[in-house]
């Protein structure tokens, strides 16, 4: 329980301590996207900040449930298309009419076949985190739509270091099963 409470604590501390706006792109409110690793390493993640608001693209999920190493989709087999911004929220004016925004958000998710419009998260409240591999970062986004009356949806965009790249198409890994956490890469020199 004492560990439960300071990690929202610590958490609450990470939001509160957010910056002000920066900048609007498109459209779309960003923030600084820079970030001091424990050990004192600087990332400046800033140059990633799409230009017209939003990456944008499509994708096939495909059945993962054979893989047993870990439990990792919980969308079903099919093509979505995503938004997503980084340090930033999605400029509105590219989703469909069917995205039916109450909040800003950072990462949505549109599922074609069923004409359904997610919202995975939004930087309102978001963190910086040391890249568990060792190879860049990450920036976690919270508070995408509500699941039940407990859970909503996350996001969780991985800066992964490639000195030969200097800003790639973000990449849908997978949503993490039971905690509905939403996993996506780019591969940039910025992450290096």
């Amino acid at each position: 329980m004492k560990f439960a409470i300071a990690a929202i604590v610590a958490f609450a501390a990470v939001c509160s301590a957010m910056p002000a706006a920066k900048e609007t792109v498109s459209g779309s409110t960003t923030w600084d996207c820079t970030y001091t690793d424990p050990t004192g390493k600087k990332f400046d993640f800033n140059p990633l900040i799409a230009k017209n608001g939003s990456y944008v693209w499509r994708t096939t999920v495909h059945d993962t449930s054979t893989n047993l190493l870990i439990e990792t989709s919980q969308l079903p087999v099919g093509n979505y298309q995503f938004f997503l911004q980084v340090c930033g929220n999605v400029d509105e004016s590219l989703l469909p009419p069917l995205c039916h925004v109450t909040s800003p958000g950072a990462a949505f998710m549109v599922d074609i076949t069923d004409n359904t419009c997610t919202k995975l998260g939004g930087i309102q409240a978001h963190m910086f985190s040391p890249d568990p591999f060792n190879n860049g970062a990450y920036i976690s986004y919270f508070y995408g739509d509500v699941i039940d009356h407990i859970t909503t949806y996350e996001t969780r965009l991985y800066f992964v270091c490639n000195k030969d790249v200097v800003a790639q198409q973000p990449i849908f890994e997978h949503m993490k099963a039971g905690i509905y956490a939403s996993h996506f890469k780019i591969y940039t020199k910025y992450a290096c």
